[in-house]
């Protein structure tokens, strides 16, 4: 397992979890999208990470590009807090393929529908999908099983 992040405080977190369960996993410090030494693995986990990221597109198909099996990806829902701070979304908006974008001002996120979490992957892969609740408010997990 290798963990890589561009914020060291993060790495440093993940370290100590990693200590504390005796795992074996690597942890570097760098751009995902940059490096070119990072090896396939059966999965790749983006928690809590996609709506931080300004090239999405560049993210996902590069996840897609070293998962052998499967990308779990937890995100934002469309309904989330950052964006009830602004009006209350429908619930049933979700079905449409919608993603919202706060201001660069501050810390600028997105957030996803899960149809267009969906229709993004689908540019990289044929996958059967199942979205479950993450145990983070707000947040959803999508797994998507390459085909």
């Amino acid at each position: 397992m290798t963990g890589i992040d561009i914020r060291e405080g993060r790495l440093s977190t993940a370290r100590k979890f990693g200590e504390l369960l005796n795992s074996k996993a690597e942890f570097i410090y760098g751009n995902f999208l940059e490096r070119d030494d990072i090896d396939t693995h059966d999965d790749v986990l983006a928690l809590n990470v996609l709506h931080h990221v300004p090239d999405i597109r560049g993210f996902l198909e590069r996840s897609t590009q070293l998962a052998k099996k499967r990308v779990i990806i937890e995100y934002p829902k469309l309904y989330g807090r950052k964006f009830l701070r602004l009006e209350r979304i429908p619930s049933d908006l979700n079905r449409y393929a919608l993603i919202g974008v706060s201001t660069s001002k501050f810390d600028q996120t997105f957030v996803f529908s899960d149809a267009a979490l969906i229709r993004l992957m689908s540019e990289y892969g044929d996958f059967n999908v199942d979205i479950r609740k993450s145990p983070m408010k707000c947040r959803r997990i999508a797994v998507f099983t390459k085909k």
